[in-house]
């Protein structure tokens, strides 16, 4: 699994479609993250905004952490290739709302998980990739 990360409308998708996965990227699946359900996840080539599925967990009270680690241990066992993109959403002012400021940290939770079980992480600035590990 790869980890692609960096701000918002920073060209993380676009970059990650360049990444060598072994399929033609005429039949790549992808999916975004918020759209398609957590047991297809590991289906996909390219899984999309990772940090949009978490701030409806977070909206639903229905994050959870060790449920989000186990579904990244299985996608990491069943789609090696898989690449990932999420932003970075912890950078900037704390937010004033409560329920902001849960989602950043589980978004924060979500990015370490995502990198630990990662064999690269990229960071994404200008539609420039440099690999951070």
């Amino acid at each position: 699994m790869r980890l692609i990360t960096g701000g918002a409308w920073q060209g993380k998708t676009a970059f990650a479609r360049t990444l060598e996965t072994g399929r033609d990227p005429e039949t790549r699946k992808e999916g975004e993250a918020d759209q398609v359900p957590p047991e297809e996840w590991k289906h996909l080539d390219l899984l999309c905004h990772v940090h949009r599925w978490v701030r409806r967990e977070v909206q639903e009270g229905s994050w959870d952490r060790q449920r989000f680690e186990a579904l990244v241990r299985e996608m990491e066992e069943r789609q090696p290739e898989l690449l990932v993109t999420m932003d970075e959403v912890g950078c900037g002012i704390v937010p004033m709302e409560a329920e902001e400021r849960r989602f950043r940290e589980a978004a924060g939770e979500a990015g370490q998980i995502l990198a630990a079980h990662s064999r690269e992480v990229w960071r994404v600035i200008c539609g420039a990739g440099a690999r951070i590990r």
